[in-house]
């Protein structure tokens, strides 16, 4: 390898880290984090499964609120007062915004190459809403999300 090649797959790029629950995190893109909403308090909807039972407000927008840790889990998940706002395109091309339930603020972490690794549960529901994987300190392991798809769960 050239050290050019070496110099180039060590440039990295910025992402938020997002703290699920304790001990579980994702990440998204740089610029698909728009905003985030601090001491959030969102709109429970009746009988809608527990990880997407809640709604937000946010710029006269109306935003669906996926909890990821109740997904995983399979369980209601409490003590997450923080909601990421994010953006993404959705299969018609079309920009939509949502929320993603969180139990920190999130903050910005740079990766590259080096940092690769596999999902965290290969055979279980990471692989159907992360594109990719990365390692930081201590070992944690960060599905990156696709955004996209995470949206349009149906439950599995």
């Amino acid at each position: 390898m050239s050290e050019d090649q070496d110099k180039s797959s060590m440039v990295g790029v910025n992402a938020w880290l997002l703290q699920i629950t304790q001990g579980i995190y994702a990440s998204v893109c740089q610029f698909e984090l728009v905003h985030i909403i601090d001491d959030a308090n969102p709109i429970t909807i009746p009988k809608a499964p527990d990880f997407c039972n809640q709604v937000a407000v946010w710029n006269d927008h109306v935003l669906p609120v996926v909890n990821i840790a109740s997904w995983l889990s399979g369980q209601a998940q409490v003590g997450q007062s923080t909601i990421a706002v994010v953006t993404y395109e959705n299969e018609h091309k079309k920009v939509c915004y949502g929320g993603l339930a969180l139990s920190a603020i999130p903050y910005m972490v740079t990766v590259n190459n080096s940092q690769e690794a596999d999902l965290p549960d290969k055979q279980g529901k990471w692989p159907s809403v992360a594109i990719s994987c990365f390692m930081v300190e201590h070992g944690k392991r960060v599905p990156i999300l696709d955004l996209a798809k995470l949206f349009v769960l149906r439950g599995n």
